[in-house]
């Protein structure tokens, strides 16, 4: 399911159907409606951002790269939804739960933040050069 996700949200990004961008803020904003979708957002990009310090285990399945590029396509629309499933979860005030989502967001940033200053050795270099564009031109502003 987050491959498809991803790879709807990414099509937001494209320049013909960017038009239809608001569309999806407002669904976002103002219809979307699922308690626990931030945590396995979470966990998905978590999967996905592994790669940044293990690049051994991307090689065995590369079309983990692609669903990749499309997530951090779709990154800023991922940060939204992951935002408004959390507001929206009755058991994210408790002091345990404001602390696991901390640090999920924490390792989440950090990920990205290694993402960009990867070593231009890096074995995919290429591909971390693609991503690298993705997400800084869909990144929020």
């Amino acid at each position: 399911m987050f491959h498809l996700f991803v790879h709807i949200l990414e099509l937001f990004t494209k320049s013909h159907f960017e038009m239809y961008s608001p569309i999806l803020v407002t669904y976002i904003k103002e219809n979307f409606n699922n308690d626990k979708m931030h945590k396995v957002l979470l966990q998905c990009l978590d999967h996905y951002l592994k790669w940044v310090d293990d690049t051994d285990s991307i090689k065995s399945n590369p079309e983990d790269i692609k669903i990749f590029k499309n997530a951090m396509s779709g990154f800023n629309y991922i940060l939204w939804f992951i935002n408004v499933s959390r507001q929206q979860d009755k058991n994210a005030k408790t002091p345990q739960a404001i602390d696991a989502f901390k640090a999920a967001l924490l390792e989440l940033m950090t990920r990205v933040n290694r993402l960009m200053t990867l070593d231009e050795k890096s074995l995919l270099m290429n591909a971390v050069k693609v991503v690298r564009g993705k997400t800084l031109k869909h990144f929020p502003r």
